[in-house]
C-alpha cells in the first residue's frame, strides 16, 4: 500500500514538473518604483514626535513604528525607525528599516533624510531618492530600491513616514516562436506575483486603487527603458500582434505564456506617455502606451485613473498629472464609461485643456477662496501635478490669485494653500 502511494505521489510530482518544464525561470531583481503602479508599493507608518525607544543601536530620542498598506488593514511586518544624526538635531534626519521582522536596525544602513522646502500646513518634510536595500521573503533575498521620505504636521506632531518600492521577479518567458523578457512587479505588499487586477468597491484595496500585481514584457533590449507591454497580471496581453494570458507557478520561480482569442478593438490618447487603468466587471485592465493606438479587449470599461506625462525638457525631464473618477472610487457617483468596439479604435481626449474653477464662500465679514481643476476630459478630476522631474508627492508651487473690483482696481493679492 505504501508502494502505490509513493508511485503516486511521483507521478504528480511529475506531473507538476512537466507542466511547468517550458516555464521561464524567474529571479529577483532590483526595480525602480517608476515602473510600477503610481508609483510601486507604497506603505506608511505614523509616530509621535515625542515618543522614546530603547532599541539596541538607536539614540535616546529615536522614534519607531511599523510600516501599513494605506487603506488597508493589512500588516507589513515592516518596522522603522528615525533617529538624530547629532545631539543638536531638531528633527530626525535618519530613516532605518527593518525588512524581516526581527526587530533590529542596522545603523549602518541608514538612510540619509534630506530636508525640503514645506508647504505652510507642514513644519517638517525630508526626502531621500533612489536607496538600495534588500528583503528575505519566502528563502529568497529581493535587492530593492526604495524612495519618498517623511513629513510631520505642526510643532512636535506626529511624523508619517512614506516608502515606495517594487519588489519584482524576472526572466524570460516564450511568446509564441519569441523568447522575451519578463518582470512581475508586487503591487500588493505579498512579495507573491499572482494577485490578478481587481476591483470591489465595498473592499477598494489600497489607496482605493484595487489591487494586482504587474506585467511587463520587454519586447526591446530587456532593460525595460524603451519599449515594452505593461499589463495587471491575469489580464490578456497582445504581443507581437498575438494575445496571451501569462501564469505563474504557486513558489513565484517559474511563468509561462499561453495564446487565448481576443476580440479587441484600440485606445488612443495624444501624447508619447501615458497610463490607464480601466474596470470592467470587477476585472482591471493596465495600459502604458505612447501616440500609437493600443489594442485591448473590446467591451465597456469604467475610467478609474489616468496618469498623462508632457514632452521632455533639455533635461530629459516630464511634468506629470495625475486624474481619477473620484466621485466613482468614492461611491458618491456612477462611472464615466467609454465602450471599445471589436475592429474600432477609441479615442480618449484626457490632459489638455484643463478647467479650472474658483469658489467662493462668505462667513460672517471673511471671504474663503477654493481653487479646483474639476475634470479633464471624459470627467476625472485632476489628483496631482508634478513639475520636471518632481516626485509625485512634490507639489508644484501655490498658486497666486488678484481680486479686483469691476473697474479692474485691485482690491487684494494672496497666495492660497494646498489642502
Amino acid at each position: 500500500m505504501r508502494k502505490t502511494k509513493l508511485i503516486c505521489f511521483a507521478a504528480v510530482v511529475l506531473a507538476v514538473g512537466v507542466g511547468w518544464a517550458d516555464g521561464g525561470e524567474l529571479r529577483p531583481v532590483a526595480c525602480n518604483p517608476d515602473l510600477a503602479l503610481f508609483p510601486g508599493l507604497m506603505l506608511r507608518g505614523r509616530v509621535s514626535g515625542t515618543s522614546e525607544t530603547e532599541v539596541a543601536g538607536l539614540g535616546s530620542r529615536a522614534i519607531t513604528g511599523e510600516l501599513e498598506l494605506p487603506g488597508s488593514k493589512q500588516k507589513s511586518g515592516i518596522h522603522f525607525a528615525l533617529d538624530y544624526s547629532t545631539e543638536e538635531a531638531a528633527n530626525p534626519d535618519m530613516l532605518l528599516i527593518d525588512f524581516n521582522g526581527n526587530g533590529k536596525f542596522d545603523k549602518d544602513k541608514a538612510i540619509t533624510l534630506r530636508p525640503e522646502k514645506v508647504q505652510k500646513s507642514i513644519s517638517y518634510q525630508a526626502q531621500f531618492r533612489l536607496t538600495n536595500m534588500s528583503a528575505v521573503r519566502q528563502g529568497r533575498t529581493f535587492p530593492l530600491l526604495l524612495r519618498e521620505g517623511i513629513f510631520c504636521y505642526g510643532s512636535g506632531g506626529q511624523y508619517m513616514v512614506i516608502i515606495s518600492f517594487a519588489p519584482a521577479v524576472q526572466g524570460k518567458c516564450q511568446f509564441g516562436q519569441t523568447e522575451y523578457t519578463i518582470r512581475l512587479i508586487d503591487n500588493a505588499g505579498d512579495f507573491r506575483f499572482d494577485c490578478k487586477g481587481a476591483y470591489d468597491s465595498k473592499n477598494p484595496g489600497p489607496m482605493r486603487a484595487g489591487t494586482g500585481d504587474i506585467v511587463l514584457v520587454d519586447t526591446d533590449d530587456g532593460t525595460f527603458t524603451r519599449s515594452f507591454t505593461k499589463a495587471f497580471y491575469g489580464q490578456p496581453m497582445n504581443v507581437d500582434g498575438e494575445w496571451y494570458k501569462l501564469s505563474v507557478s504557486a513558489d513565484g520561480g517559474r511563468a509561462k505564456a499561453e495564446k487565448v482569442n481576443v476580440a479587441a478593438g484600440e485606445i488612443q490618447i495624444d501624447t508619447d506617455k501615458w497610463e490607464l487603468v480601466l474596470h470592467h466587471k470587477g476585472e482591471l485592465s493596465l495600459l502604458a502606451g505612447g501616440r500609437d493606438p493600443l489594442p485591448i479587449s473590446a467591451g465597456k470599461y469604467d475610467i478609474m485613473y489616468c496618469r498623462r506625462w508632457s514632452a521632455p525638457n533639455d533635461k530629459g525631464q516630464r511634468s506629470c498629472l495625475m486624474a481619477a473618477d473620484t466621485e466613482f472610487i468614492l461611491g458618491k457617483g456612477s462611472a464615466h464609461s467609454i465602450s471599445v468596439a471589436a475592429g474600432k479604435k477609441t479615442t480618449l481626449p484626457i490632459g489638455s485643456p484643463l478647467s479650472t474653477s474658483m469658489t467662493t464662500t462668505l462667513k460672517g465679514g471673511t471671504v474663503e477662496f477654493s481653487l479646483a481643476t474639476p475634470t479633464i476630459q471624459p470627467g476625472l478630476s485632476v489628483l496631482i501635478v508634478t513639475g520636471d522631474g518632481a516626485d509625485m508627492y512634490t507639489r508644484l508651487d501655490e498658486p497666486k490669485v488678484t481680486v479686483t473690483d469691476a473697474k479692474g482696481k485691485v482690491i487684494d493679492e494672496f497666495t492660497m494653500e494646498y489642502g
